[in-house]
């Protein structure tokens, strides 16, 4: 029996779309079963899944209550990836449910006790960007953005950069996906179409990318965590999603997400 509080169960919820007895866009029972397989395997068609009633919703329920932290996290987590792979979800939401996730599978309590300012000690040689595992010609197009991130930063344009860090890191886990196609494929973090056909990689989200990065083992879990924070900083390019979110980066921010950035580009060096 998993602990999933009553307020987690409204995020949840929320996010999920579940009031009508529907789960997220499935539109059908058997995509629906097919996703939950994929993240757990098991079968959520299972009679002892219909105790609350037989619509998705209520087996979603009944699944929770039942499967332990672990299974019911990760598929709370396959879940968010599949919101912000076909809705457009509210930032505060999904990073609420992502950190209900972390907690089920056990990987909060690792999350947390890496402080910002233990992060931010650990030293990574300057950045370089030649060893990306990424084509040759897409390297300057890199070092011109991460000198405009230097100049934000020495200017106090805070959110500026972090969205530039963000989408930098974006563009470098497409340039791996796109060298390493098989790897990135066959990953379980690779979205599929209607006919469980693996997407092409310029339709994949920063969020995907991360979690495929991490599977094949491009980036460490510490980093992955972390790079989860910069993709939710960035989507503030959005000013009213700033505006409902409420917070403001500020340097002390921007630098943490400069760490992060400078860490994946050394881990994914690494794995060339």
């Amino acid at each position: 029996m998993s602990s999933i509080t009553t307020i987690e169960k409204r995020h949840l919820e929320d996010l999920f779309e579940m009031s009508g007895g529907f789960v997220l866009k499935f539109s059908n029972r058997n995509r629906f079963a097919e996703a939950v397989r994929d993240a757990t395997g098991l079968d959520i068609e299972d009679s002892r899944y219909a105790s609350q009633g037989t619509s998705m919703a209520k087996r979603l329920r009944a699944f929770w209550s039942q499967e332990s932290d672990q299974v019911a996290g990760r598929l709370i987590s396959a879940f968010v990836s599949y919101a912000e792979t076909f809705n457009s979800p509210d930032p505060k939401m999904v990073a609420t449910c992502r950190q209900i996730a972390r907690r089920l599978t056990g990987e909060s309590q690792s999350f947390d006790s890496i402080t910002e300012s233990q992060f931010l000690s650990h030293e990574y040689p300057e950045v370089k960007f030649d060893h990306l595992p990424i084509e040759s010609g897409f390297v300057p197009v890199i070092q011109q953005r991460w000198q405009e991130v230097r100049k934000c930063m020495d200017a106090g344009a805070d959110l500026s950069a972090i969205i530039l860090l963000g989408s930098m890191l974006e563009g470098i886990l497409l340039g791996a996906a796109q060298s390493n196609s098989k790897a990135f494929n066959q990953s379980s973090a690779a979205p599929k179409d209607d006919s469980e056909k693996v997407l092409p990689h310029w339709k994949w989200n920063l969020s995907q990318l991360i979690d495929a990065a991490y599977g094949i083992g491009m980036l460490k879990l510490d980093v992955k965590k972390f790079s989860h924070a910069l993709r939710d900083f960035r989507n503030y390019i959005h000013p009213y999603q700033q505006k409902i979110s409420g917070f403001n980066p500020d340097q002390d921010t921007a630098r943490i997400c400069v760490h992060v950035f400078r860490a994946a580009v050394n881990q994914l060096s690494k794995s060339q």
